[in-house]
C-alpha cells in the first residue's frame, strides 16, 4: 500500500466512515508537485538560496533540471 492510499483509508476511518466497498476510481486524480507549472517553479526556484536550491536538486531528476535552469551566481 502506497502512503497516499494509507492517508486516504486512515482518515477515512478517523472521521467514522467505515465502508470498505468505496470505490476510488471515481475520486479526481491527486496532483503531485510535478504538476505544478514550470512558470511557477521558475518563480519559486529563483527565490532559494544556493544551499536550498542544491536541496532542491537532490529531490528528482526533473525538479533538478529546474533547479539547473537558474546560475547560483
Amino acid at each position: 500500500m502506497k502512503y497516499p492510499d494509507f492517508e486516504f483509508w486512515y482518515y477515512r476511518f478517523y472521521h467514522g466512515e467505515m465502508d470498505l466497498d468505496y470505490d476510488r476510481s471515481l475520486d479526481p486524480e491527486a496532483k503531485t508537485i510535478m504538476d505544478m507549472p514550470i512558470r511557477l517553479m521558475h518563480k519559486i526556484v529563483e527565490n532559494l538560496d544556493p544551499v536550498e536550491r542544491a536541496y532542491l536538486r537532490s529531490m528528482n531528476k526533473a525538479i533538478k533540471e529546474v533547479a539547473d535552469f537558474f546560475t547560483t551566481f
